[in-house]
């Protein structure tokens, strides 16, 4: 069976979903961006960006969904078909000012489970390639076959930590299989790219 490449969705419209304490946030908020990191050996995070003014007040802010203790989860992909990404609990609700997106509602986010290193399965869930869905990559090795830093690529929920990515395209020393030990999706203005760190 071939490995899956994230350049599969190139065109797709990016699908994100945000729920608190199970209901969906209100489809009318300008959500700025979603940032969620996994790294193994840390617990999850999140940070939700919100705009939020309005003729009196700050009516997100001022409203009682993204409190601290609430759950919530986010869920992302192409086409109004989507897979969870993050789950967690609010853990700060903080209003900011800022000079190019005036005044914004940050929402942080943590899930209390503590991502373990495994051993990760034999087949890679992601092939990605240079030239084609490889968008961005800084990668060294600190000794031969001990390949180590950072690709980004379009957003794909199969990225997650422990299990492999398979790098083709680059040259002899960086292509080949990789262990998958951080996870940061972002998704801002309608994109959606995976950053995987690995090594």
């Amino acid at each position: 069976m071939s490995i899956p490449s994230p350049a599969v969705h190139a065109g797709s419209l990016v699908t994100l979903r945000i729920t608190v304490d199970g209901r969906p946030v209100d489809s009318t908020l300008e959500i700025l961006s979603v940032v969620t990191e996994s790294p193994v050996g840390a617990n999850p995070s999140a940070v939700v960006r919100i705009r939020d003014h309005g003729t009196e007040g700050f009516p997100v802010s001022e409203s009682s969904v993204f409190l601290p203790g609430a759950s919530l989860s986010v869920s992302a992909g192409y086409d109004e078909q989507t897979d969870s990404i993050f789950s967690g609990v609010i853990v700060t609700h903080r209003l900011v000012t800022e000079a190019t997106q005036g005044c914004v509602l940050e929402v942080e986010c943590r899930n209390a489970t503590v991502v373990e290193s495994i051993t990760p399965p034999a087949t890679p869930v992601l092939l990605v390639t240079y030239g084609e869905d490889l968008y961005e990559m800084s990668l060294g090795f600190p000794k031969p076959g001990d390949v180590s830093g950072t690709v980004t690529f379009p957003g794909s929920s199969l990225a997650v930590p422990n299990a492999l990515l398979e790098l083709s395209g680059i040259n002899a020393r960086f292509d080949g299989q990789h262990v998958i030990s951080a996870v940061r999706h972002t998704l801002q203005e309608g994109t959606w790219l995976t950053q995987t760190t690995l090594g």
